[in-house]
């Protein structure tokens, strides 16, 4: 199967190459005192699913909306522990989502699948290969101050 690659925050993970992009968008974010980056993907696949990414840096300035959560198993993924959790409500809609949740020294993530099998989804996890990319030093260019 051909794989494209995608680094998107502090993640680097392929997808298959059938797999369409389509939204994308990065934006500073302000709130109070604080200022972020979020970047967001959503991408659609042949079978009718559909994938997002978002992840904030250094921190997220807003939620999701409300889940709930009707199951979760580990994975490792990107040598570390993590889990997938699965929802009924998945920001404030009801849907059932398998969600994954990324924590790094720049900041967090989430990943999440919809319309997609248990097994789907955890094939899809363990075919991309997500990594983490290493944190840029404090002075690098295009750094939040």
């Amino acid at each position: 199967m051909t794989m494209t690659l995608w680094i998107v925050a502090f993640l680097t993970f392929s997808l298959p190459a059938d797999y369409r992009l389509e939204h994308q968008h990065s934006e500073p974010v302000s709130r109070d005192i604080f200022t972020a980056r979020h970047e967001f993907c959503a991408w659609s696949a042949p079978g009718g699913q559909t994938l997002t990414l978002s992840a904030w840096m250094p921190m997220a300035l807003r939620d999701g909306g409300p889940m709930v959560e009707t199951g979760r198993w580990p994975v490792r993924v990107g040598g570390r522990e993590l889990e997938v959790v699965e929802t009924s409500l998945f920001m404030g809609v009801p849907q059932q989502a398998f969600v994954l949740y990324f924590q790094h020294e720049s900041g967090s993530a989430v990943l999440a699948g919809r319309g997609y099998t248990r097994a789907g989804f955890e094939a899809l996890l363990q075919q991309s290969g997500i990594d983490f990319v290493p944190a840029p030093p404090d002075n690098a260019p295009g750094a939040l101050p």
